[in-house]
C-alpha cells in the first residue's frame, strides 16, 4: 500500500505554498459557485410567483368560458 503513494518532494515551503494557492482556488470557486445558486434561486422563487399569477388568471379565464358556455346552453 505505502508504494501507492507518491514521494513528496523534498521541499517543504513549496507544498505549503502550493496547497495554500489550491485552497484559496477552491475557496474562491465555493464562492462563486453559491453566488451562482443564490443568483438560480432568486430566478426560480420569481419564475414560481409568475407561474402562480398565469395559473391563476388561466383559471379565471376558463371560469368565463365555463359561464358563456353554460349560458349558451341554457338558452
Amino acid at each position: 500500500m505505502k508504494d501507492s503513494f507518491p514521494e513528496l518532494p523534498d521541499d517543504l515551503k513549496g507544498q505549503i505554498a502550493s496547497l495554500q494557492t489550491a485552497l484559496i482556488s477552491l475557496i474562491n470557486d465555493s464562492l462563486d459557485t453559491n453566488t451562482k445558486i443564490d443568483k438560480l434561486s432568486e430566478r426560480i422563487n420569481d419564475l414560481q410567483i409568475l407561474q402562480r399569477q398565469t395559473d391563476e388568471r388561466l383559471n379565471a379565464v376558463i371560469l368565463m368560458v365555463e359561464k358563456f358556455l353554460s349560458n349558451r346552453n341554457d338558452t
